[in-house]
């Protein structure tokens, strides 16, 4: 949907791959916030229509510290999907993973090739409102 400049949200976050004036806007209010949960970062770019993944990644590049769940998304082979797209080197990182333990068989799952009948039929249901 963003690539074919359907999606509302991205569409009130980004102008020409800058943050729009809704953005700045809303990421001052977050800045108050902080330190922040997604939860509430969610609620306020729901309320102003702006794409919350978006908005978390333009104020990671800014953040000294960002908490995620396991190393789902710090693949060392992939350093560009740490929250900041890239814009943060992963040797200047300091990861500090909690439930660590858990981290093998969440490894194992994503690495798992297979496919639920749930995800097929919402796939469907997506790919109908396209």
């Amino acid at each position: 949907m963003r690539e074919d400049d359907k999606c509302e949200y991205y569409n009130n976050t980004k102008e020409k791959n800058k943050p729009s004036i809704k953005a700045r806007k809303a990421m001052e209010e977050i800045r108050l916030l902080n330190p922040f949960h997604t939860e509430e970062l969610m609620e306020l770019c729901q309320a102003d229509k702006l794409c919350s993944y978006e908005i978390s990644t333009m104020l990671a590049k800014e953040a000294k510290v960002i908490v995620l769940r396991l190393l789902l998304h710090v693949p060392s082979e992939h350093p560009g999907y740490i929250p900041c797209k890239g814009r943060k080197e992963l040797g200047d990182c300091i990861i500090i993973i909690d439930e660590g333990h858990n981290m093998p068989a969440r490894i194992r799952d994503l690495m798992t090739e297979r496919i639920s009948t749930a995800t097929l039929i919402a796939a469907l249901e997506r790919g109908k409102e396209i």
